[in-house]
C-alpha cells in the first residue's frame, strides 16, 4: 500500500508539472506576433521616423530663417 501511495504521489507531481508547462506554453504562444503584424509595425515605425525627420528639417529651416 505504501508503494501505491508513492506512485500516486509521483504521478500527481508529474501531471502538475505537465499542466504548468502546458499553461506556460499557452500563455507564451499568443505573445508572438504574426508576420503581417510585424510588417505593419515596421511600416508604422518607418512612418513615425519620417515624421520626426520632417519635424527636425522644418525646425532647422525655421531656425535658419530666424537668424
Amino acid at each position: 500500500m505504501s508503494q501505491g501511495k508513492k506512485m500516486a504521489a509521483g504521478s500527481g507531481e508529474g501531471t502538475a508539472n505537465e499542466v504548468s508547462i502546458s499553461r506556460r506554453s499557452h500563455v507564451v504562444i499568443p505573445e508572438y506576433p504574426s508576420r503581417k503584424s510585424i510588417a505593419q509595425a515596421k511600416r508604422e515605425k518607418e512612418r513615425q521616423k519620417n515624421k520626426d525627420l520632417w519635424k527636425i528639417l522644418i525646425a532647422a529651416e525655421l531656425m535658419r530663417g530666424l537668424r
